[in-house]
Protein backbone atom coordinates (compact mmCIF):
# COMPACT_ATOMS: atom_id res chain seq x y z
CA UNK A 1 0.00 0.00 0.00
CA UNK A 2 1.46 3.59 -0.61
CA UNK A 3 1.83 6.12 2.23
CA UNK A 4 -0.58 8.36 2.79
CA UNK A 5 -0.34 11.92 1.46
CA UNK A 6 0.53 14.63 3.83
CA UNK A 7 -2.44 15.96 5.48
CA UNK A 8 -4.41 12.66 5.10
CA UNK A 9 -4.77 11.59 8.73
CA UNK A 10 -6.61 8.25 8.58
CA UNK A 11 -7.94 5.76 5.91
CA UNK A 12 -11.41 6.83 4.46
CA UNK A 13 -13.21 7.04 1.05
CA UNK A 14 -11.09 8.14 -1.19
CA UNK A 15 -11.34 10.03 -4.63
CA UNK A 16 -8.91 9.34 -8.28
CA UNK A 17 -8.86 11.33 -10.87
CA UNK A 18 -8.26 9.25 -13.57
CA UNK A 19 -6.69 9.66 -17.17
CA UNK A 20 -9.59 8.64 -20.27
CA UNK A 21 -8.68 8.36 -23.91
CA UNK A 22 -8.07 11.25 -25.63
CA UNK A 23 -7.93 13.38 -22.25
CA UNK A 24 -4.30 15.02 -23.11
CA UNK A 25 -6.09 16.43 -26.23
CA UNK A 26 -9.39 17.58 -24.89
CA UNK A 27 -8.35 17.83 -21.09
CA UNK A 28 -11.31 16.06 -20.06
CA UNK A 29 -10.74 12.97 -17.30
CA UNK A 30 -12.71 10.02 -15.71
CA UNK A 31 -13.21 10.05 -11.68
CA UNK A 32 -13.20 6.94 -9.63
CA UNK A 33 -13.87 6.52 -5.92
CA UNK A 34 -13.04 3.51 -3.56
CA UNK A 35 -14.69 3.26 0.07
CA UNK A 36 -11.18 2.95 1.57
CA UNK A 37 -7.79 4.94 0.53
CA UNK A 38 -5.58 2.04 -0.69
CA UNK A 39 -8.24 -0.57 -2.00
CA UNK A 40 -7.40 -1.69 -5.43
CA UNK A 41 -8.81 0.11 -8.20
CA UNK A 42 -8.87 -2.73 -10.75
CA UNK A 43 -12.27 -3.16 -11.95
CA UNK A 44 -13.83 -0.23 -10.24
CA UNK A 45 -16.60 1.83 -12.48
CA UNK A 46 -15.85 5.33 -12.47
CA UNK A 47 -18.28 7.29 -11.00
CA UNK A 48 -17.69 10.32 -13.93
CA UNK A 49 -16.70 8.95 -17.00
CA UNK A 50 -16.21 12.72 -18.56
CA UNK A 51 -15.61 15.46 -16.50
CA UNK A 52 -13.42 19.05 -16.23
CA UNK A 53 -11.56 18.96 -13.36
CA UNK A 54 -9.90 22.08 -11.23
CA UNK A 55 -6.27 20.28 -9.99
CA UNK A 56 -4.40 21.13 -7.47
CA UNK A 57 -3.88 20.35 -3.52
CA UNK A 58 -5.71 16.89 -3.03
CA UNK A 59 -6.64 17.79 0.33
CA UNK A 60 -8.60 20.81 -0.88
CA UNK A 61 -12.60 20.78 -2.11
CA UNK A 62 -12.70 21.02 -5.68
CA UNK A 63 -15.58 20.86 -8.66
CA UNK A 64 -15.69 19.56 -12.02
CA UNK A 65 -17.80 20.11 -14.98
CA UNK A 66 -19.61 17.79 -16.75
CA UNK A 67 -18.76 17.03 -20.44
CA UNK A 68 -20.13 15.94 -23.41
CA UNK A 69 -20.66 11.95 -22.53
CA UNK A 70 -21.69 12.83 -19.06
CA UNK A 71 -22.71 16.40 -18.34
CA UNK A 72 -23.54 16.20 -14.30
CA UNK A 73 -21.21 18.79 -12.38
CA UNK A 74 -19.78 17.22 -9.05
CA UNK A 75 -18.49 18.97 -5.55
CA UNK A 76 -15.38 16.74 -5.17
CA UNK A 77 -14.65 16.73 -0.98
CA UNK A 78 -13.70 14.37 1.46
CA UNK A 79 -13.34 11.85 -0.77
CA UNK A 80 -16.63 11.96 -1.66
CA UNK A 81 -18.58 12.99 -5.42
CA UNK A 82 -22.01 15.22 -4.69
CA UNK A 83 -23.92 16.37 -7.64
CA UNK A 84 -24.10 20.10 -8.38
CA UNK A 85 -24.79 22.70 -10.55
CA UNK A 86 -22.09 24.75 -11.66
CA UNK A 87 -22.58 27.81 -13.53
CA UNK A 88 -22.62 27.80 -17.22
CA UNK A 89 -19.35 29.34 -18.15
CA UNK A 90 -16.34 28.52 -16.09
CA UNK A 91 -12.52 27.58 -16.45
CA UNK A 92 -11.33 25.07 -14.01
CA UNK A 93 -7.41 24.97 -14.69
CA UNK A 94 -6.95 24.75 -10.81
CA UNK A 95 -7.79 24.72 -7.59
CA UNK A 96 -5.85 26.94 -4.58
CA UNK A 97 -6.48 27.94 -0.92
CA UNK A 98 -7.25 31.08 0.06
CA UNK A 99 -8.11 29.82 4.05
CA UNK A 100 -8.34 26.83 5.79
CA UNK A 101 -12.20 27.20 4.80
CA UNK A 102 -12.44 28.12 1.61
CA UNK A 103 -10.66 27.33 -1.89
CA UNK A 104 -10.65 29.05 -5.26
CA UNK A 105 -10.41 28.35 -8.87
CA UNK A 106 -8.43 31.26 -10.70
CA UNK A 107 -10.32 32.53 -14.07
CA UNK A 108 -13.81 32.09 -13.75
CA UNK A 109 -13.54 32.58 -9.91
CA UNK A 110 -15.28 29.73 -8.43
CA UNK A 111 -14.97 30.36 -4.21
CA UNK A 112 -15.74 26.73 -2.80
CA UNK A 113 -16.49 26.29 1.11
CA UNK A 114 -15.76 23.50 2.95
CA UNK A 115 -19.68 23.17 3.75
CA UNK A 116 -19.82 22.84 0.08
CA UNK A 117 -21.25 26.13 -1.03
CA UNK A 118 -19.98 27.02 -4.76
CA UNK A 119 -19.81 30.62 -5.33
CA UNK A 120 -19.48 32.83 -8.52
CA UNK A 121 -19.65 36.38 -8.32
CA UNK A 122 -19.46 36.86 -11.90
CA UNK A 123 -18.64 34.93 -15.06
CA UNK A 124 -15.49 37.32 -16.22
CA UNK A 125 -13.62 37.36 -12.49
CA UNK A 126 -10.51 36.22 -11.29
CA UNK A 127 -10.45 35.45 -7.83
CA UNK A 128 -6.39 36.29 -6.54
CA UNK A 129 -5.27 36.58 -2.53
CA UNK A 130 -3.91 40.06 -1.45
CA UNK A 131 -0.42 39.92 -0.41
CA UNK A 132 -0.92 41.82 2.81
CA UNK A 133 -3.72 38.95 3.76
CA UNK A 134 -7.36 38.28 2.74
CA UNK A 135 -8.70 37.04 -0.65
CA UNK A 136 -10.34 39.29 -3.83
CA UNK A 137 -11.81 39.21 -7.13
CA UNK A 138 -11.55 41.17 -9.93
CA UNK A 139 -13.71 41.78 -12.96
CA UNK A 140 -13.30 42.37 -16.56
CA UNK A 141 -13.65 45.95 -15.82
CA UNK A 142 -10.85 46.15 -13.26
CA UNK A 143 -13.17 46.49 -10.03
CA UNK A 144 -12.54 44.50 -7.30
CA UNK A 145 -14.80 42.81 -4.67
CA UNK A 146 -13.92 41.20 -1.24
CA UNK A 147 -14.26 37.38 -0.70
CA UNK A 148 -15.37 36.11 3.23
CA UNK A 149 -12.94 33.73 4.34
CA UNK A 150 -14.80 31.47 6.31
CA UNK A 151 -17.86 31.13 4.00
CA UNK A 152 -16.48 31.96 0.37
CA UNK A 153 -19.49 34.25 0.13
CA UNK A 154 -18.48 37.58 -2.05
CA UNK A 155 -19.34 41.07 -1.84
CA UNK A 156 -20.20 43.71 -5.14
CA UNK A 157 -17.37 45.21 -6.71
CA UNK A 158 -16.47 48.59 -6.86
CA UNK A 159 -13.61 51.14 -8.63
CA UNK A 160 -10.27 50.55 -7.00
CA UNK A 161 -6.90 52.87 -8.21
CA UNK A 162 -5.02 49.66 -8.18
CA UNK A 163 -5.43 45.79 -7.20
CA UNK A 164 -6.15 44.96 -3.41
CA UNK A 165 -3.23 44.91 -1.39
CA UNK A 166 -5.15 43.37 1.57
CA UNK A 167 -8.87 42.44 2.45
CA UNK A 168 -10.67 42.26 6.25
CA UNK A 169 -11.15 38.46 6.61
CA UNK A 170 -15.36 38.87 5.25
CA UNK A 171 -14.21 40.68 2.42
CA UNK A 172 -15.94 43.65 3.06
CA UNK A 173 -13.21 46.14 3.52
CA UNK A 174 -10.24 46.40 1.02
CA UNK A 175 -6.78 48.34 0.65
CA UNK A 176 -4.73 49.72 -2.12
CA UNK A 177 -2.27 52.67 -2.59
CA UNK A 178 -3.85 55.12 -4.83
CA UNK A 179 -2.42 55.82 -8.43
CA UNK A 180 0.92 57.91 -7.24
CA UNK A 181 1.51 55.27 -4.62
CA UNK A 182 1.35 57.66 -1.86
CA UNK A 183 -1.99 57.40 -0.90
CA UNK A 184 -3.91 54.31 1.13
CA UNK A 185 -7.11 53.84 -0.03
CA UNK A 186 -9.47 52.19 1.57
CA UNK A 187 -13.08 50.26 0.54
CA UNK A 188 -16.33 49.75 2.04
CA UNK A 189 -18.08 47.06 -0.65
CA UNK A 190 -20.82 47.00 1.61
CA UNK A 191 -22.36 50.08 1.95
CA UNK A 192 -25.88 50.18 2.09
CA UNK A 193 -28.67 52.40 0.24
CA UNK A 194 -28.43 54.91 2.81
CA UNK A 195 -24.65 56.13 1.42
CA UNK A 196 -23.65 55.75 5.07
CA UNK A 197 -20.31 53.58 5.81
CA UNK A 198 -17.46 53.24 8.52
CA UNK A 199 -14.04 52.43 8.18
CA UNK A 200 -11.57 51.17 11.54
CA UNK A 201 -7.80 51.38 11.12
CA UNK A 202 -5.46 50.55 13.42
CA UNK A 203 -1.43 51.64 13.40
CA UNK A 204 0.45 48.28 14.00
CA UNK A 205 3.49 48.87 12.96
CA UNK A 206 6.36 50.92 15.17
CA UNK A 207 7.60 53.00 12.44
CA UNK A 208 4.14 54.95 12.90
CA UNK A 209 4.15 56.20 16.52
CA UNK A 210 4.42 59.66 15.80
CA UNK A 211 3.35 59.94 12.65
CA UNK A 212 0.72 62.65 10.88
CA UNK A 213 -2.03 60.94 8.51
CA UNK A 214 -4.54 62.71 6.97
CA UNK A 215 -7.53 60.88 5.74
CA UNK A 216 -10.92 61.66 3.42
CA UNK A 217 -13.95 59.85 2.08
CA UNK A 218 -14.18 59.69 -1.39
CA UNK A 219 -17.93 58.90 -3.11
CA UNK A 220 -17.31 57.21 -6.26
CA UNK A 221 -19.41 56.95 -9.07
CA UNK A 222 -21.04 53.57 -9.86
CA UNK A 223 -23.99 51.82 -11.65
CA UNK A 224 -25.17 50.29 -8.15
CA UNK A 225 -24.09 53.13 -6.16
CA UNK A 226 -26.92 56.36 -6.74
CA UNK A 227 -25.29 58.94 -4.69
CA UNK A 228 -23.67 61.94 -5.93
CA UNK A 229 -19.85 61.96 -6.31
CA UNK A 230 -17.76 64.22 -4.04
CA UNK A 231 -15.11 63.88 -1.00
CA UNK A 232 -15.76 64.83 3.12
CA UNK A 233 -13.60 66.91 4.75
CA UNK A 234 -9.83 66.39 5.67
CA UNK A 235 -9.09 64.50 9.15
CA UNK A 236 -5.64 64.62 10.51
CA UNK A 237 -4.30 61.55 13.12
CA UNK A 238 -1.40 61.44 14.70
CA UNK A 239 -0.06 58.31 16.02
CA UNK A 240 0.51 58.14 19.73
Amino acid sequence: MAPLPAGVTGLGPALFVTRIPGGERTGLHGLTAVRRFGDDLAGVAPVRKQVYVALGDPTLPTVAKGGAGDPRDALLAHGRVTNTTLPTYVNLERVFSLSPAVAATGTGCLTISSTGRVTQPDQDASCLPAPGGGAAWQDNETSYGGINLTTGRTTRAVALPNRPLAASPDGRYLATVGVDDRRLVFADTTTGRSGRFRVAYRFRDPASRGGVFRFRAKLRAGKRYPFATGYSRRVTVRVR
